[in-house]
């Protein structure tokens, strides 16, 4: 099979117009139900636990192939005057790029950080992983200290994640076609104190992989916006995430080891980075109040 035919097929499978056809084919089976459509799998689990909780209603899930073709299916929903689509509403994140153009409206919900991944970046998370995984008393004051510790952790994790950010965030804003690689070993290194850069300016251009070079003068024109972000609210989230995934994960063996300056005293837990799943983690804290407010708009489809 020629790449140029994988590419179609690819290409296919990914467009907004195959994700309308699942969307039709949900709504034939259920006409009385509001139809959730999400970036992809990932997403449907930690949006089920807050909209449990916010929504309390039955919906119907669709994962979709990103964030393109949501957009792209959304674009020939609102064209469509058959009223079929009554009640169908996406969720994607806000990312560096928004909606791409698109206009908002009560239809679309647009997490108000990066991506879902960065709503698990909250204080209330990281002291809940330090009770449940690591078996620390509440209230005590090694507890206090590690939480304490953990934020600052994550602080120097987005700072070592600075210049990643800004290489991402300049090609999204221009709309420079680029390749990232997700490995976030490769940009950052940690101790128990936390994160330090590891690439040099060299390997960053390969890790984050522009397909055609960017004028300095554009570059430098992106530098008041870059450095207005509120680093844990706006970076890449899934970077931040996997940092102190691996960070935690250093953690564990200190609490097993017991020594070190962290813990009193050794103990055995089984913590491994697989339990910072997006759906554990977001029962570990309360629904977005933006999402909150979005899902108390929905109704109900007139046509039954």
């Amino acid at each position: 099979m020629s790449a140029e035919l994988l590419d179609s097929l690819r290409h296919g499978r990914s467009s907004g117009s195959v994700l309308k056809i699942r969307v039709s084919q949900v709504r034939s089976k259920h006409p009385s139900h509001p139809i959730f459509v999400f970036e992809g799998d990932e997403d449907i689990g930690p949006y089920e636990v807050w909209l449990r909780g916010c929504f309390g209603r039955a919906y119907q899930p669709v994962p979709g192939k990103g964030k393109g073709q949501l957009l792209s299916c959304r674009d020939s929903l609102l064209s469509d005057k058959t009223g079929s689509f009554e009640c169908v509403y996406f969720f994607v994140d806000r990312d560096f790029d928004g909606l791409r153009e698109r206009p908002p409206g009560d239809d679309i919900y647009v997490t108000g950080c990066y991506s879902v991944e960065n709503e698990m970046l909250v204080p209330e998370v990281l002291h809940s992983l330090l009770v449940d995984e690591f078996k620390l008393f509440v209230g005590g004051e090694e507890i206090d200290r590690l939480a304490a510790h953990a934020e600052r952790v994550l602080e120097s994790i987005c700072v070592a994640l600075k210049a990643a950010n800004k290489r991402i965030f300049v090609a999204r804003r221009l709309g420079v076609p680029l390749q990232i690689d997700d490995s976030v070993t490769k940009y950052i290194a940690l101790d128990a104190n936390g994160a330090s850069v590891r690439h040099t300016e060299e390997q960053l251009e390969r890790l984050v992989k522009y397909e055609r070079p960017v004028p300095s003068e554009l570059w430098a024109a992106m530098d008041a916006a870059f450095e207005n972000l509120e680093p844990r609210v706006d970076y890449r989230g899934k970077f931040l995430l996997r940092g102190l995934a691996n960070w935690f994960r250093l953690l564990a063996e200190l609490r097993e080891s017991g020594a070190n300056n962290f813990f009193s005293d050794p103990l055995s837990i089984r913590f491994s980075p697989e339990h910072l799943s997006l759906r554990a983690l977001a029962s570990r804290r309360k629904a977005p109040d933006s999402l909150v407010r979005f899902v108390s708009k929905i109704g109900h489809p007139s046509a039954i």
